[in-house]
């Protein structure tokens, strides 16, 4: 199958695949990092702005994710794996979710490589960034502080989903199409929690399948947990659960993709939306002196977009019907006119020796204007 790519193609499509799997590593821990995110677009993105998408890297969770990969990039039967796992300052630990990025055998050998495939790992990167923050872990992600962490684990090869306990759920991110397979992302997640219901630090019931209130402003009195924003580290494959925090108080010498090493304005959340809005105030004193006054109205006289003083009502069929044919633009005209001038350069000997032969004519109609 890659026998029928060219170089150049190959070349390419193996580069976006590796920054796409770099790029899906970076999402996951950011979106496990306790709070919400907020980056700027720019107006003239840099070569380095993969995916057309405003993401910061953590040097320490490319690293990570580096030596995961070693060299290789997922493919058929080459699964990519990210594992996100709550450990409690008692020792217990529990996996929460496990996000993979792996190819089928199913090719689309006339897609184009450089254009098609890359604009839909952009669309399936974005399609992330917002399933992230969709599914249980996220909101656990947000309580973190002292009474549990986050960890994340980044691993190549079988996918490993026998921690996440009887009934989890699997949601599929998206797919892409190549020439040499099908790129897939799916997350698999724990919905049992009741290892963390009997817990004090526990204050609402256990999450239960994906809760959507990520984009959704919290009420006007409330207020943002003590614990949040605090660091999660990062557990290696083969750490001991020895204790409390075991492996955590020696991140500083073993372990170096611990989040709060990434630079703080790199995480900085929004400003919470000052309450009540504007608008909702707005409405509400509408509201409240519509309700005395049930009669009194106020007609606006709405003229929309394509309607005419002169022309009323004109409706939306009518307008799309005058500009079916819009006046033809005056580049598009050149043509006719350069055409037109060589018909009169043709015709030019022909008009002249015409006026040579009516010259005693021109000549007695300019004694008569003397």
């Amino acid at each position: 199958m890659e026998s029928d790519l060219s170089p150049q193609d190959k070349k390419d499509l193996d580069k976006f695949i590796k920054f796409f799997a770099l790029k899906t590593v970076q999402v996951i821990v950011q979106a496990r990092l306790g709070e919400k995110i907020c980056t700027r677009s720019s107006s003239s993105p840099t070569g380095s702005d993969w995916f057309n998408l405003a993401i910061k890297d953590i040097p320490e969770v490319t690293h990570e994710a580096k030596k995961a990969l070693a060299g290789q990039l997922p493919g058929i039967g080459r699964s990519m794996c990210v594992e996100i796992s709550l450990k409690t300052s008692e020792g217990d630990s529990m996996e929460l979710e496990t996000w993979c990025l792996e190819m089928n055998e199913k090719c689309d050998k006339d897609i184009k490589v450089s254009y098609t495939v890359y604009n839909r790992l952009s669309v399936l990167l974005k399609s992330l960034l917002a399933i992230t923050r969709v599914t249980p872990a996220y909101k656990l992600s947000r309580k973190q502080g002292h009474d549990y962490v986050i960890l994340y684990r980044i691993y190549f090869g079988e996918v490993q989903l026998t921690g996440l306990g009887e009934g989890f759920q699997t949601v599929r991110v998206g797919v892409v199409g190549t020439p040499v397979g099908t790129v897939t992302l799916s997350c698999a997640y724990r919905t049992n929690l009741a290892f963390m219901s009997n817990r004090q630090f526990e204050r609402s019931a256990p999450i239960m399948g994906i809760i959507v209130d990520h984009f959704v402003d919290p009420p006007c009195n409330s207020q943002r947990p003590a614990n949040m924003g605090q660091p999660c580290n990062y557990r290696a494959p083969d750490e001991e659960d020895g204790g409390p925090f075991a492996g955590v108080q020696d991140s500083q010498e073993v372990c170096t993709t611990s989040f709060s090493t990434s630079p703080p304005s790199q995480v900085q959340p929004p400003d919470s939306p000052s309450c009540p809005s504007p608008l909702q105030a707005s409405l509400h004193s509408q509201g409240s002196e519509g309700s005395g006054q049930q009669d009194d109205f106020v007609m606006v006289d709405f003229r929309p977009a394509f309607s005419k003083d002169d022309l009323l009502p004109m409706d939306l069929g009518t307008f799309y019907r005058e500009f079916q044919n819009p006046p033809q633009l005056a580049s598009l005209s050149l043509h006719i006119s350069s055409q037109s001038m060589a018909d009169d350069l043709d015709s030019l000997p022909e008009k002249l020796a015409v006026y040579e032969k009516n010259i005693d004519e021109f000549d007695a109609f300019v004694d008569m204007l003397q």
